[in-house]
């Protein structure tokens, strides 16, 4: 008959061994970086989670510890010397054998290929046969009686993979550089103070510039992030790629927008076809997401508010496997929150940049920051860092006001202007400070030095000049047009500032001449913007297509309305004297350039993709549809 006194004490030492693991675990996770790290945001699972995936070690525990009792029990049947031994001391070091098993599996299913893994894996069997040894009587067993103590164990199973994975690392260890792109999701360049603001905004960003490549007339392609980012992935302009707004036709998601198509290549799949490891952490939730293409060619990819990968933690910790079998636990539910702040982007980013370290092989990591979007609410003391806040402004007040500028139904006040322009700057210098945290980690990793590191945005943002307020359909004006660019190559020099204008499109040319340089010659500027239906609901106007081609100091801008206009920017930078003539010699070759360009430029048919209930919802709570 069997004695479930085994099954019972051995369940209870399976809790007792995997908690002890799940408490050391948490604190290599969450509590030594604090220590460690200047610049540490708190890792996977956060804290508000924690309670509940806490729970599952000791769950395991129990199940595993039971099992291995009643396997004692069973053996003890066969073997009658087993009752002889301390059962006590043989069930704790069966509850241990099952972590050190269970660190195994987890080490050989999600770690890499290379020799770390079998390293690791070879100091598990080591600890095996030592476990194994130290139930034996004598005084070699008494010698190694602390393996026997769940807290030693666990000690020594991740103490030593942390420390090595903490050590210093030459950035000379990486032969290819890695590729760092950020965007700053609508940021306009004259609101950074390294691009000459009054206001201090971007301390961070200064310092970054002394050693990178300052471009001070870089363009964006549209003024909407589904075209913008399409055309950064692709090199291409919208007309082309065709992910961009398009007009009512009958299909809620065609009014959203038509996402980026299969055939296209993108800058992530031309990387990973060459060995990069490539992950994209994004706050844009709306066109950013999968719903519209543009995780084409990312290894990873986590959008704000859905469920993380499960892979941002180190393979030789047991959380990166419970996270691949508990995914509802470590995502921690379906949060429609807006969008992720740059501090928990970066709580995302910093598991990934140590992992890549770990596996000494390049990677590409697509970072998108949105806090400089709407609803502009920087979190304290940023919301009151700079003059104009307007506490009766809350966010539905001040859409309000924007869409009655749109409509032409009035003006924006200058209440209304300063409160929008205090919390806008204060979600760029909320940005900035986690930016200096971003180029901190790096260095601390040893990534810094070794990497191409790419600082842009996707488009402006209006706030009444020309009676347009916000992004979309809604100009190509300097506002919405003009955005920073600074690139940080490899083992930088001095500054370097670039005058010429250049654009987006040119980012994946760019990244891929420095990887494998080859000659490629200028191409043009150009800046579209395609009506919406957000607009469309608002005023009539908006029904056209805008393009702008900046060549030199001169910006012309075209629109199917029949509007021509030329501007010299080097004069007039906010675009208020049109120069425009059909007798101008400028103005003729810049038509003429533009009108080469869609001649040779074949468009794209917008494609209608299936959107998933959330994802409209969430278009409809900001109005890109109804």
């Amino acid at each position: 008959m069997i004695c479930w006194r085994n099954v019972v004490a051995g369940a209870i030492q399976g809790v007792m061994a995997w908690t002890a693991y799940a408490a050391v675990e948490c604190c290599f996770l969450s509590i030594l970086p604090r220590l460690w790290q200047t610049s540490f945001s708190v890792a996977p699972p956060e804290w508000r989670q924690a309670v509940g995936f806490f729970a599952i070690y000791p769950i395991v525990g129990l199940l595993l510890g039971g099992v291995m009792g009643l396997a004692l029990e069973l053996a003890a049947w066969r073997m009658q010397g087993l009752r002889k031994r301390d059962s006590t001391r043989l069930l704790s070091a069966a509850a241990l054998f099952t972590l050190i098993w269970a660190l195994a599996i987890n080490l050989a299913v999600l770690s890499p290929p290379g020799a770390s893994v079998w390293v690791r894996l070879f100091v598990t069997i080591l600890l095996s046969a030592a476990l194994a040894w130290s139930v034996r009587p004598g005084f070699g067993g008494e010698r190694l009686g602390f393996l026997l103590n769940p807290w030693s164990l666990s000690l020594l199973l991740l103490g030593l993979p942390w420390m090595g994975s903490h050590l210093p690392l030459h950035s000379s260890a990486l032969t290819r550089p890695n590729v760092v792109l950020v965007v700053m999701d609508t940021v306009r360049a004259d609101h950074l103070s390294v691009y000459g603001y009054e206001r201090d905004t971007t301390p961070n960003l200064k310092r970054f510039a002394e050693e990178a490549t300052f471009f001070s007339r870089a363009i964006a392609p549209s003024d909407i992030t589904l075209s913008s980012h399409a055309s950064l992935f692709t090199g291409l302009y919208a007309r082309r790629h065709g992910a961009r707004l398009t007009e009512p036709g009958g299909h809620a998601e065609m009014e959203a927008g038509s996402p980026l198509a299969a055939k296209f290549h993108t800058l992530a799949e031309i990387l990973t076809e060459n060995g990069y490891r490539t992950m994209g952490v994004v706050a844009n939730y709306i066109y950013l997401s999968r719903d519209f293409g543009m995780d084409q060619g990312f290894g990873y990819y986590s959008v704000a508010g859905a469920p993380p990968p499960p892979l941002e933690l180190p393979s030789f910790h047991l959380a990166a496997g419970l996270h691949k079998l508990a995914p509802v636990l470590s995502a921690g539910g379906s949060s429609l929150e807006l969008h992720s702040s740059a501090e928990k982007v970066n709580r995302q980013v910093f598991p990934l940049l140590e992992r890549a370290r770990q596996e000494h092989a390049p990677f590409f990591l697509f970072i998108n920051y949105m806090d400089a979007h709407e609803p502009l609410l920087p979190p304290p003391p940023y919301d009151t860092l700079f003059p104009g806040k307007d506490s009766s402004m809350d966010p539905g007040v001040y859409y309000k006001v924007s869409q009655d500028v749109n409509r032409l139904q009035s003006k924006m006040t200058e209440t209304a202007k300063r409160h929008a322009i205090s919390q806008y700057d204060g979600g760029i210098a909320y940005l900035d400070f986690h930016l200096g945290n971003l180029f901190r980690r790096l260095r601390e990793l040893g990534l810094y030095d070794n990497s191409l590191i790419i600082i842009t945005s996707d488009h402006g943002e209006a706030f009444g000049d020309r009676n347009v307020a916000g992004h979309g359909g809604i100009s190509v004006y300097q506002d919405v047009a003009h955005i920073p660019l600074l690139i940080r190559y490899p083992h930088a020099g001095p500054k370097a500032v670039v005058e010429e204008p250049v654009s987006l499109v040119d980012i994946l040319p760019t990244v891929l001449d420095v990887l494998q340089p080859s000659s490629g010659g200028p191409r043009l500027v150009i800046s579209e913007c395609f009506p919406g239906l957000k607009l469309l609901n608002l005023h009539p106007r908006f029904r056209r297509v805008e393009r702008a081609l900046v060549a030199g100091s001169w910006k012309f801008i075209h629109s199917t309305t029949g509007k021509r206009e030329l501007y010299d920017l080097s004069k007039d930078p906010n675009e208020t004297r049109n120069l425009y003539s059909t007798g101008d010699g400028v103005s003729r070759e810049l038509e003429a350039r533009l009108n080469q360009w869609l001649e040779t430029v074949p468009p794209e048919n917008p494609s209608v993709h299936k959107l998933n209930k959330e994802t409209l919802e969430r278009l409809k709570s900001l109005g890109y549809i109804q």
